[in-house]
């Protein structure tokens, strides 16, 4: 039992990490897009 749990509180931390960096990596698109968008005004 605390072997499956232990399995669990890891897998939550990656998914974690991993919808955090996703987030970030959008954040990143987003801010270059603009970046460029109002270069160009």
């Amino acid at each position: 039992m605390q072997e499956a749990k232990a399995s669990s509180e890891v897998e939550n931390i990656i998914t974690t990490n991993d919808e955090l960096y996703k987030s970030l990596v959008e954040d990143e698109v987003l801010l270059q897009f603009y970046d460029i968008a109002s270069s160009r005004v």
